[in-house]
């Protein structure tokens, strides 16, 4: 773990951790087990808050969605800002073929920030640590 401030938590960690039987399930609840204690902010981007509710609301229902909604908001910050499609996300997302447009933007925010991305997607955690190394 670096010397970051704050933990940028992406969608399939919290995905991972509320649907039942999910298949990163075992994997996002030990992850979260490894952060809990950490004296850091652990935050959540506004896209990935969006995402992770649709997500188990297809996935698991409404009540699902609904609960897993009270517990973020109770143990995560929320951030408010949206982040913009600078030309640094734009490249982001143009350069690696497993990068989405949300997670260039979170890459993007943890470089920005300097916060640590916490992602059970590999190809995104090598990608943030080759830019961080980087920047």
């Amino acid at each position: 773990m670096d010397k970051s401030s704050q933990i940028l938590i992406d969608s399939n960690v919290l995905i991972g951790a509320f649907l039942p039987g999910d298949r990163l399930e075992s994997r996002a609840n030990d992850e979260l087990k490894r952060i809990e204690e950490l004296s850091l902010k652990k935050i959540i981007h506004p896209l990935v808050f969006t995402e992770t509710l649709s997500i188990l609301k297809y996935k698991g229902g409404l009540d699902l969605a609904l609960d897993a909604k009270k517990i973020i908001e109770n143990n995560f910050r929320v951030i408010t800002v949206f982040g913009k499609i600078t030309p640094r996300v734009e490249k982001i997302f143009a350069k690696y073929e497993n990068v989405g447009m949300v997670d260039a933007m979170l890459i993007d925010y943890c470089l920005v920030n300097k916060a640590e991305l916490i992602t059970l997607d590999t190809k995104m955690k090598e990608i943030w640590q080759k830019l961080k190394r980087k920047n």
